[in-house]
């Protein structure tokens, strides 16, 4: 190609001066010989055979631009292709990808669908269980009530049932409706009256001043309970999510407290009833006392390692001797 254009060159410098020497001959000169002629057929010729050389160096010349330019379209069509492969190819992978993580998160959220189910599944079977055991619980203090009910209503029906046969020579109807309303105006005024002055009878000598020591001041403190009432009336008082009294089954522990029944009770934040204080402190834990008649006589908790039992002629009496009732109680309210 170098020797190409130094041809090229070399002929037009020769065509150039050729030019420039027929141009400078006189216009009028004489006419040539036929030396001159034949000079002058040569000179064209060569000329002649020049242009053609540089025609054709001039067309190889566009066929090689022209190659060169295809090769450059090539390579550029080349490159585009690749360029187009590898974006498609990147395209792939990331919608690979983005389809993969959707697939992950659907997976994850899938999961946590899953997990949330189990959760409520296992909640659902908890609070149901809880249900169950609450509602065996009411059903045997019913059965136990019904059953304190029963007996009473069969002694009662006996004591008729004797005083009927003794009183069989009178007017049964006249005197057996005069007899029931008398008997019925003196229980309203004897339980009138035992509400209204009642107290329990506190003379066991497991209740004595030897054991339990009085202090010197009356309890008044707000409270949620109420003396002498009975343990149904309390439950109707609380909602079911505040009534957390359980009765203590323990043998040691009934023999300390004779005639009385025992249950243990636990604070709840959202008593509509007032919380339990002594001393300005809230007690969160404490131990309900009932007599025969099914009424509240008694409070007992802890109050600064020293057990405490608050009788309803509201005097707080304090035991700190009794190390076995004091593990007792670290029992009951662990539990």
């Amino acid at each position: 190609m170098k020797k190409i254009v130094q041809k090229t060159v070399i002929y037009t410098l020769m065509v150039g001066l050729m030019q420039t020497g027929l141009a400078s001959l006189p216009i009028n000169a004489a006419p040539k010989s036929d030396e001159d002629q034949e000079q002058q057929d040569r000179d064209r010729r060569e000329r002649d055979r020049h242009e053609r050389e540089r025609q054709d160096q001039q067309r190889q010349e566009r066929d090689r631009q022209d190659r060169d330019r295809q090769e450059r379209d090539r390579q550029d069509q080349q490159r585009q292709e690749r360029d187009r492969q590898e974006r498609d190819r990147q395209d792939q992978q990331r919608q690979s990808r983005e389809r993969q993580e959707r697939d992950r998160q659907e997976q994850q959220r899938q999961e946590r669908d899953r997990q949330e189910q189990e959760r409520q599944s296992r909640d659902r079977q908890e609070r149901d269980r809880q249900d169950q055991q609450r509602q065996e619980r009411d059903r045997q203090e019913r059965a136990r009530q019904d059953q304190q009910r029963r007996e009473r209503e069969r002694q009662d029906r006996q004591r008729q049932e004797q005083y009927r046969q003794e009183q069989e020579r009178q007017s049964r109807d006249r005197q057996e409706r005069y007899r029931l309303e008398q008997e019925r105006q003196s229980r309203e005024r004897q339980e009138r009256y035992r509400r209204d002055q009642k107290r329990h009878d506190w003379s066991h000598e497991r209740y004595r001043d030897t054991i339990w020591h009085r202090t010197d001041f009356s309890y008044d403190e707000p409270s949620p309970f109420r003396w002498h009432e009975s343990f149904s009336s309390m439950r109707d008082r609380f909602s079911p999510d505040e009534y957390h009294m359980e009765f203590i089954h323990d043998r040691d522990w009934n023999d300390r407290f004779p005639g009385l029944r025992s249950y243990r009770w636990r604070d709840y934040p959202g008593y509509h009833q007032g919380f339990f204080w002594y001393h300005g402190m809230r007690i969160h834990d404490a131990v309900l006392f009932f007599d025969d008649w099914d009424e509240l006589v008694g409070i007992g908790f802890m109050h600064e390692g020293v057990f405490v039992f608050i009788r309803d002629d509201y005097r707080p009496y304090e035991h700190q001797h009794d190390s076995v009732l004091l593990a007792l109680l670290l029992i009951i309210f662990a539990l």
